[in-house]
């Protein structure tokens, strides 16, 4: 199911490209073809995070997360759609609207950032206290713009670019102490290969029907916890 999804994304971002560079190239502007091209943006920049949130969804165990998250980006993306192509008569002048607006690209980017951070699954106490602190700084800066976005405070701007700058350091040095623990430890590189390779053996004999599903969570559930299958 992953997989067909996958196809007609790319078929759809394919298409959306070729129709998007023949508007440029014939200078085809006006009204519908405006539209189009937002449509393409619309899509591609919503997939980004929903991908990541569906990854995370084939590999977490606790699924809430990912889910909310795909949710969040699915209807953000209907309602840019509606907005784009004008299905209601929304007033674009309603500041409520555009609050809206923001605040889908602002939970749709950080469910996706936190999803990706969730990916790095590492055994090692200093790769879980970056992890976990860069998460608790992304909620938090979240928490700040939905304040200023709605209630429209006097925004400390100081301390949201600490935020930012402590964030953006968490999410690149993090995958780095990961990636440096593993070629430390290769025991446990080789560990996380097996669970992976496993894991994907055993998908396999779920897509083939060889398995039910239950089997297969309860035998996932052992492979993720280090239990013998």
């Amino acid at each position: 199911m992953k997989k067909v999804a996958l196809k007609t994304l790319i078929i759809t971002f394919i298409i959306n490209a070729i129709l998007g560079i023949s508007i440029i190239l014939l200078n085809l502007w006006n009204d519908i073809t405006s539209k189009i091209l937002l449509t393409t943006v619309t899509i591609f920049g919503f997939s980004i995070p929903c991908l990541i949130c569906s990854t995370n969804y084939e590999k977490a165990k606790n699924k809430l997360i990912p889910i909310i998250g795909m949710t969040i980006c699915f209807v953000s993306c209907i309602y840019f759609l509606l907005l784009i192509w004008e299905i209601f008569n929304f007033d674009f002048f309603d500041d409520l609207l555009w609050k809206f607006a923001l605040t889908c690209i602002l939970l749709s980017i950080s469910f996706g950032h936190i999803c990706l951070l969730l990916l790095i699954n590492s055994t090692e106490k200093i790769v879980k206290i970056f992890r976990n602190s860069t998460i608790t700084l992304s909620i938090i800066m979240d928490l700040f713009l939905l304040i200023e976005i709605f209630v429209e405070t006097e925004l400390n701007w100081k301390l949201l670019s600490i935020l930012a700058i402590l964030m953006v350091l968490g999410t690149i040095v993090t995958p780095l102490l990961d990636k440096l623990n593993s070629r430390t430890n290769p025991s446990n590189s080789h560990t996380n290969d097996d669970k992976y390779l496993k894991l994907e053996q055993l998908k396999k004999l779920l897509d083939d029907n060889a398995i039910t599903q239950e089997e297969y969570e309860t035998e996932k559930n052992k492979i993720l916890d280090g239990k013998k299958a």
